[in-house]
Parts: structure tokens; C-alpha cells; sequence
């Protein structure tokens, strides 16, 4: 019986290097769809260049100017069609996932509380971070310049792709990658907390940015509860929308103008601070109960 023990140690602990080795595969694979995604803007600019009747030389220069250009919007380009190769390539992993319930009731998922529990997170936790930021900043300003300098690049008016990158595709693309396809590897060789923390690390690790990694981290995190519970990938991928419509909303409304900004700010933020502990701890409450039903310590 000790031997069998053993073996079976064994196999498992060949399951889990298995599953940890084709997710940094996966990792690596996405940042080398943002190079792969820099050449398709960069080919694709000068090409255009050069349809519309620009002479090489021209073409050439243009291009020179344009990547050097920190105002451009070849960032906002090139994370856009990189995301969206990643969408495609981590989607198809993600289907041929095939342990999760079958057949799925959508209807049950998206119940009216868990609706609200999902809002109440991606509004929540978007005030509170940005407000706690915007507190750090001005307290720790050249802590915070990289970040600033990152920030400074998403200029909502300067192309037709920050948008719809911002509040769709971006998220879109980050959940199937990371509480999709990375997700579904770790939750076969790990419990479900230790996947989650896993992923979650990865996420924060993918932003490439300490401030943005922490706050990565925790919204992660999240994120993979909301999923474990709700049983759909549709559903961080609504609350990480909700994340970041808010904080667009966020920018458009309180720019600095307005007469009771700071009022409607504090009350806004009380708002979000109840929301957000509302909805953590509905979520938490029926992962718990999920668990218990399922006979797991």
C-alpha cells in the first residue's frame, strides 16, 4: 500500500511539472506574440505608406518618425493586434479544455446575485485602487514616475483603437489567456487557491510594471474566484470590463474641473469600498459552500 502511495506521489508530481511547464510555454508564447504583433504594425504602416503613393525613401522616413514618437499610437496598435492573436491562439486552448460541467446552465451563472456580486467587484475594486493610487502618487511621486510615464501613453482621443483595446479587448484577451487556458493547467495539478494564486502571479507578472503587477495580482485573484464560482469564463471576463469601463468613466468625470469633485469622490468611494467588500465576500461565501458540497476540505 506505502509503495502504491508512492508511485501514485510520483505520477502526481509528473502531472503537476507537466501542467507548470506548458503554462510558462504559454507565457512565453504570449510575449513573443507582442514582437510577432510589433513587426505586423510596423510592416503594415509602411505598407500603407507606400499604397497610398509614398516614394521608399519617404515611406521610410515616416516610419522612423512614427516609432519614435512617444505621443504615437503604435503601443496602443501593437498591444491591440497582439491581444487579439493571443485571444485566438489561448481561445483555442481553452476549448479543448474538457473537465468542466457539460451541459452548463448560463442561466444559473449569471443569476441576479451573481450579477451584482460581479458588478459590485469590478466597480469596487477599480475606485478603491485608483483612489488609493492617486493617493501614492502624490506622496511617493518618484516611486510612481514609470507608472505615470506607462499611464501617459493611454490617451483616450489620440486613436480610434484606444477604446475599444481599453474596455474590450484588452480584457477579453487577458481572461482567456490567464483565468482561460493558464487557469485550466493549473486547476488540473493544483487546488484551487494555490492555481489561483499561481495565475494571478503571472497576470500581475505579465503588466511588466510593479505598481501595475501588485494591483494585477489582487484583480487576478479575484477574477479566479469569480470564475470558480460562477463556473464561466464569461463572467471575469464581464467583471474585468466593468473594471475598466469604470476607470475610463473615472478619468472622463473627474478631471479636475468640476465645483464638488472631491465630495463626489468621497462618496463615490464609500459606495465602491461597500461594494467591493459585498461582493468579495458573496463570492468567497459560495466558493466555501461549493466545496462543502463537493466534500472538499
Amino acid at each position: 500500500m506505502e509503495l502504491e502511495n508512492k508511485e501514485d506521489l510520483k505520477l502526481w508530481r509528473r502531472v503537476q511539472v507537466s501542467k507548470c511547464i506548458r503554462v510558462i510555454l504559454i507565457f512565453i508564447g504570449i510575449i513573443l506574440m507582442q514582437l510577432l504583433a510589433y513587426m505586423i504594425c510596423v510592416l503594415g504602416f509602411a505598407g500603407y505608406q507606400l499604397v497610398m503613393g509614398m516614394e521608399i525613401p519617404e515611406a521610410m522616413q515616416k516610419l522612423s518618425d512614427y516609432m519614435s514618437d512617444s505621443g504615437s499610437s503604435l503601443l496602443m496598435w501593437v498591444s491591440a493586434v497582439s491581444a487579439s492573436l493571443c485571444m485566438v491562439w489561448c481561445g483555442v486552448l481553452y476549448r479543448k479544455s474538457d473537465w468542466r460541467e457539460s451541459p452548463f446552465s448560463y442561466k444559473k451563472a449569471f443569476s441576479i446575485k451573481n450579477l451584482l456580486g460581479l458588478v459590485g467587484v469590478g466597480f469596487g475594486a477599480c475606485v478603491v485602487t485608483t483612489v488609493f493610487l492617486s493617493f501614492l502618487v502624490v506622496l511617493f511621486p518618484d516611486a510612481f514616475s514609470s507608472y505615470q510615464e506607462l499611464m501617459s501613453h493611454i490617451d483616450y482621443e489620440s486613436s480610434l483603437i484606444t477604446i475599444p483595446y481599453v474596455l474590450l479587448i484588452g480584457p477579453a484577451s487577458e481572461e482567456i489567456i490567464f483565468r482561460g487556458a493558464i487557469m485550466d493547467r493549473f486547476r488540473i495539478a493544483f487546488p484551487f487557491w494555490l492555481a489561483n494564486i499561481l495565475q494571478a502571479a503571472l497576470f500581475g507578472l505579465y503588466h511588466m510594471n510593479l505598481v501595475q503587477g501588485l494591483y494585477a495580482f489582487g484583480l487576478g485573484m479575484a477574477l479566479g474566484l469569480i470564475g470558480r464560482v460562477t463556473g464561466t469564463i464569461f463572467a471575469s471576463m464581464l467583471t474585468h470590463i466593468i473594471f475598466n469601463t469604470t476607470s475610463w468613466l473615472m478619468g472622463i468625470c473627474f478631471d479636475g474641473t468640476g465645483t464638488y469633485e472631491e465630495a463626489v469622490l468621497l462618496v463615490i468611494l464609500l459606495v465602491a469600498l461597500i461594494s467591493l467588500t459585498a461582493g468579495l465576500r458573496y463570492y468567497l461565501r459560495m466558493e466555501k459552500k461549493q466545496r462543502t458540497e463537493a466534500g472538499i476540505e
